[in-house]
């Protein structure tokens, strides 16, 4: 039998003691206290595990650890997640606004609820589900007014209903048409991709709906690996940048820097990215998987 979690709580000088007997190098104790003020000492965790001994008991700290890198890292962490959230926030507006444009123009406002639309029954069922759970728990003012003006036993068409649901179950919605959906390829289309590349774009999807999660719940994003690789079809742009690690963070950069060019050109990802990655050293870049001259590449240039 498994024993049961019985560490106690811990103050924050005792917090910052325990780092040090572990081997934390700092320049003030204080500040340590600080940090660990606004910081809860387990979600450090995270940030210190890569400059510890985790083989040993207590996971004592390598003798080259600084504290100061450790919170460069977290920082960076932390502004990462700022920018990726607010890119894919517009890459999500602009997926809801071609799904529920071309496929209410193709079939019917509701079209979300026509199974026969959708490759896998299982999926449609849990998909619709959810999206009904989002509009039933939504308090926007627009569901108010639906409510209020019209029939209650009619859905909403889609360009309503859809504005209350999670960036997830949108891309579910996609990525779930049927090939032989028509307004599948337009959308992928839209996007900039060749006719008939409707799969590579649910993987860029799925993919992001991992990276927005994660900086949605301040994961620890910069560092992370094994997120769902995004797929590669032949562009004829070449804007690939071959050869670089596929499950870092730099493949899922390199994905939305794409959707961006062609869904939202006006916001200045580039500059906004090299502006953070200015700041970041060499450990940090090859932790994010980017790989050496990556800025001079077609897709940075």
């Amino acid at each position: 039998m498994k024993p049961f979690y019985n560490k106690p709580a811990k103050t924050l000088e005792e917090q910052a003691d325990l780092l040090i007997n572990r081997g934390l190098n700092i320049n003030s104790r204080e500040d340590l206290i600080k940090k660990l003020a606004s910081v809860n000492y387990y979600k450090l965790r995270g940030y210190t595990y890569p400059y510890q001994d985790n083989t040993a008991p207590n996971s004592p700290f390598l003798p080259s650890n600084n504290w100061d890198e450790i919170w460069s890292d977290y920082v960076l962490d932390s502004r990462l997640r700022a920018l990726l959230f607010e890119s894919i926030s517009h890459i999500e507006t602009a997926l809801k606004t071609q799904l529920t444009l071309n496929m209410s123009l193709g079939y019917e406002p509701t079209w979300y609820t026509d199974k026969d639309l959708f490759h896998n029954d299982e999926h449609f069922r849990t998909n619709f589900s959810e999206l009904l759970k989002d509009w039933a728990r939504s308090k926007e003012k627009f569901k108010e007014h639906y409510e209020n003006d019209y029939n209650n036993a009619q859905l909403p068409p889609s360009w309503i209903i859809f504005e209350t649901a999670t960036y997830g179950v949108m891309s579910k919605y996609y990525g779930n048409l049927k090939k032989s959906v028509p307004e599948k390829d337009i959308i992928a289309q839209y996007f900039g991709f060749p006719h008939g590349c409707t799969e590579y774009l649910k993987s860029w999807l799925q993919n992001l709906n991992i990276v927005r999660n994660i900086c949605a719940h301040h994961g620890r994003l910069f560092s992370r690996t094994g997120i769902v690789t995004p797929s590669y079809p032949t562009l004829p742009d070449n804007w690939l940048v071959l050869g670089f690690a596929h499950d870092k963070i730099y493949s899922s950069i390199c994905v939305i820097k794409r959707l961006l060019d062609y869904c939202m050109p006006e916001y200045d990802f580039k500059t906004k990215l090299f502006d953070l990655i200015s700041t970041a050293s060499a450990n940090q870049k090859s932790k994010m998987g980017f790989p050496a001259g990556w800025e001079n590449e077609p897709l940075f240039r």
